[in-house]
C-alpha cells in the first residue's frame, strides 16, 4: 500500500468531486492539527498551513497518480503535526451503506475491518504511510496477524485497529484465535492470589478496626465485604487471563502487558497515596480511579474490547502481586 493507491481508495468516499490536486490538499489537511502558534496561525491566513500547498498542480496530480512522492521534509512537517481526529470524522459521517462498501474495498487488499471501525482502521493506514514516507519509505505492509498454531508460530506484531476481542476469542485479519489461559476463580484460594489477597483482608480488618482477618474469615464479614472480596477476584482473574494468554500469543506480549502495568500505575498511584479513613476506602477510590484513566501506551490497548473496567480493575491487584503497590493500609491510618 503507497499513498496514491490510499488516495485513490477512499477518493469516492470523502473526495466529493474535488479535483485531484485539491484533494491531494484536502486528505493531507484532513490528518494535521488545527494551528497551534502564531507562525502555523500566520501561515494558515495565507492559506499556506499544508506545506502541499507550495506545490504546483501539475505535481499534486502526480502525487495522486502514483508518479510522485511526498518528500521526506513535507512528510515530516505533516507527521509532526499528525492528529486523526478530523479524517475519523469525515469516514465516521459516512452512511452505513457507505461504509459497508469502504470495508469491502479495504478487504480487497487483504485489511481486515467492520463498519463501526473501518474510520479508525483508515486512519491508522494513513498514520502509517505518512510516518514512513517522512523516514524515505513509499511503501507500507498491512500486517493482519498471523495466528499461534501447534507448531508454535507466533503472531510477531499486536495489530491495531484491525483486532477485537469478543467472545473470549481474538479476532484478527480474518483470523479467530481463542485466547489459550482462561482462568475463573475456584473455591480455593490458589497460590499466585496469595500476595492481593493478603492486602484486601488487611484492608478489611483495617476498615473494621480489628488486629487481623485472613482469608478464613472471609465468610463472617458484613455482606459487603464479602460481594467485595468475590468482585475483586473476579477482577484480578479477568485481567491475570489476558496477562497469560499475551504472553502465549505476541511475541512482544509480555513487553506490551508491562507497559500497560506501568501506565495504570502511573493513573492511580496519587489516589493511591492520598490520606483515607482506612484500607478499604482507599482500594474503592483507586478502582473507581482506574476505571476513568485513560491506558493508551501499550497497544494491547488498542484491540478493541480487550482491556475494559474489569481488567483494568484486576491489574490494580496484579500490581498488589508485583509489589508496585505494597498495600491499601497507610502505615500511618
Amino acid at each position: 500500500m503507497n499513498f496514491s493507491k490510499f488516495a485513490k481508495l477512499i477518493y469516492s468516499y470523502i473526495g466529493a468531486g474535488r479535483d485531484y490536486p485539491n484533494y491531494v490538499l484536502f486528505l493531507t489537511g484532513l490528518i494535521m492539527s488545527d494551528p497551534s502558534n502564531e507562525k502555523e496561525m500566520a501561515d494558515a491566513a495565507e492559506d499556506k498551513d499544508n506545506p502541499l500547498s507550495s506545490l504546483s498542480g501539475s505535481s499534486l496530480s502526480k502525487i495522486y497518480n502514483g508518479d510522485r512522492v511526498i518528500g521526506i521534509k513535507n512528510a515530516s512537517v505533516i507527521h509532526g503535526r499528525f492528529d486523526k481526529t478530523k479524517f475519523v470524522d469525515a469516514i465516521y459521517a459516512l452512511t452505513d451503506d457507505l461504509k459497508e462498501k469502504l470495508q469491502q474495498a479495504l478487504s480487497e487488499y487483504g485489511i481486515a475491518s467492520r463498519p463501526d471501525n473501518v474510520d479508525e482502521v483508515c486512519a491508522d493506514i494513513f498514520g502509517q504511510l505518512i510516518n514512513n514516507l517522512s523516514n524515505g519509505n513509499t511503501e507500507i505492509t498491512i500486517e493482519t496477524g498471523t495466528k499461534r498454531d501447534s507448531t508454535g508460530n507466533r503472531i510477531t506484531e499486536v495489530p491495531l485497529a484491525t483486532a477485537y476481542f469478543e467472545g473470549g476469542k481474538l479476532h484478527v485479519g480474518g483470523e479467530t484465535i481463542t485466547l489459550p489461559i482462561q482462568l475463573v476463580p475456584s473455591s480455593a484460594i490458589a497460590s499466585h492470589e496469595q500476595p492481593y489477597i493478603n492486602a484486601l483482608c488487611n484492608a478489611y480488618a483495617d476498615a473494621l478496626s480489628k488486629d487481623s482477618i485472613t482469608k478464613d474469615d472471609i465468610d463472617t464479614l458484613p455482606r459487603k465485604y464479602q460481594e467485595n472480596f468475590r468482585d475483586q477476584r473476579k477482577y484480578y482473574y479477568g485481567a491475570e487471563s489476558i496477562q497469560r494468554s499475551v504472553r502465549e500469543v505476541y511475541e512482544d506480549g509480555e513487553n506490551q502487558f508491562n507497559i500497560l502495568k506501568d501506565d495504570a500505575y502511573e493513573g492511580i498511584k496519587e489516589t493511591h497515596l492520598d490520606s483515607f479513613p482506612n484500607g478499604y476506602e482507599r482500594l474503592r477510590a483507586v478502582l473507581k480511579k482506574i476505571t476513568s484513566t485513560t491506558l493508551d501506551k501499550s497497544t494491547l490497548t488498542r484491540i478493541k474490547n480487550l482491556i475494559g473496567n474489569l481488567e483494568k480493575k484486576g491489574i490494580c491487584h496484579i500490581l498488589v502481586n508485583d509489589d508496585k503497590i505494597e498495600s491499601w493500609v497507610d502505615s500511618d491510618d
